[in-house]
């Protein structure tokens, strides 16, 4: 009877010491399971009319060997001739494989073999509108790297702007923003910058939304490629970078509807063709790293 309890507590004391080693192992397992990405891995943003940076979204996919494109042009109003137009450009910068994704097909998905995809510019809202939510998953997932211009850029974040602020004053309640493809998170995107004067938008929209910690105004030709934390700027003008600085104030929020607004504090710089830059952290990391966790 001795014997039978001795062998009964030393199989009941085996099960704990398992049980404990497994929930350890689940535990450690469950540590190691990486947090949603703050950014999209690679991210080849650019400010319109892409020209020679099309030719650089090209080689960073791979070039004539390995590129393999698939082209998504829900922004345009006219898709089937902006598809037709992107894959002569592709295939003048010497790549051989682009696939297209019908505007028509509410179950579009990307190709097993791609591995970039190039969003075209157009409306930013009319993208996200007609944006199939299995595709929007599958790139928000997409392992290789995404190509987007124009308003395509602009809808990259998880918050976009999508019209308002045209002119170079800043009127209170003007600036529209929506949800976006939330590719990149603590970050807002502008595009034709230089051209069209949107500094003044750029820095409103820091202003206005409390999760922004930086915006990057692209000048048309422009991109940067972002790779985890990394920026790269590549083309013919300027990434503009807005930051909030010490001090930063604005009373947007408490001024009437259309009134002149003040924004004080903001730090901007001008980055050119190959020159780097890195992006903030996103708030939850900035929050632990302030408080030592």
């Amino acid at each position: 009877m001795l014997k039978a309890r001795c062998l009964l507590t030393a199989f009941f004391l085996m099960m704990g010491i398992f049980g404990t080693m497994s929930d350890a192992r689940a535990e450690d397992q469950t540590s190691k399971q990486p947090a949603k990405a703050a950014v999209q891995s690679r991210l080849f943003l650019i400010g319109g009319n892409a020209n020679t940076t099309l030719d650089e979204f090209a080689r960073l996919a791979g070039g004539a060997k390995k590129a393999a494109v698939a082209i998504i042009t829900y922004a345009g109003d006219k898709p089937i001739e902006l598809a037709d137009a992107v894959q002569n450009a592709f295939s003048a910068a010497n790549v051989r494989k682009t696939f297209v994704i019908s505007a028509d097909d509410k179950k579009a998905c990307l190709p097993k073999e791609a591995n970039a995809v190039y969003i075209g510019g157009g409306n930013e809202s009319r993208l996200m509108r007609l944006m199939p939510e299995g595709l929007a998953k599958q790139l928000a997932n997409f392992d290789g790297i995404i190509g987007a211009n124009s308003a395509a850029a602009m809808a990259a974040p998880e918050t976009m702007i999508s019209g308002g602020l045209e002119s170079s004053v800043i009127h209170a309640q003007q600036l529209k923003l929506a949800d976006g493809m939330d590719l990149i998170r603590g970050i807002i995107v502008d595009s034709h910058v230089g051209q069209r004067g949107r500094d003044a938008r750029c820095i409103a929209s820091l202003a206005s939304v409390p999760e922004a910690q930086m915006v990057i105004g692209l000048d048309e030709d422009t991109a940067v490629l972002i790779d985890g934390r990394n920026a790269t700027v590549f083309g013919a003008g300027h990434a503009r970078v807005y930051r909030k600085g010490p001090g930063f104030a604005t009373n947007l929020n408490s001024v009437p509807r259309n009134a002149v607004a003040s924004v004080q504090n903001t730090l901007v710089s001008y980055f050119s063709h190959g020159d780097k830059f890195e992006l903030p952290l996103p708030v939850a990391v900035a929050e632990k790293t302030a408080h030592g966790r």
